[in-house]
């Protein structure tokens, strides 16, 4: 969408959109299922859970965090990727998304 096309919209409905181009691929989905049910991870562990190449991963866990789903820390060598604290909210409209 354009730039000058946005300020039709209202805020929430741009972030609505975000979250659900977010969760359009089933790796990302499978990502979110997998911190909801283990509250965090590693990228290296959501490598082997998605089995896709580090980089796709990494590239997927980018999209999410864009959206306000996840955020990640960097603490001894390692990621940890985990659920933003208001992503059930943002995703409250579609609950397959988190069990």
């Amino acid at each position: 969408m354009g730039a000058s096309k946005r300020d039709q919209y209202f805020s929430s409905q741009l972030q609505l959109a975000e979250v659900a181009k977010s969760i359009g691929h089933p790796a990302r989905v499978a990502i979110l299922q997998h911190l909801s049910a283990h509250t965090v991870s590693t990228h290296n562990y959501l490598f082997k859970v998605v089995k896709l190449s580090l980089p796709t991963v990494k590239q997927h866990i980018t999209v999410l965090k864009t959206a306000g789903l996840a955020e990640d820390n960097f603490l001894q060598n390692q990621h940890f990727v985990y659920l933003s604290a208001n992503a059930d909210k943002l995703v409250g409209h579609i609950p397959q998304v988190l069990p």
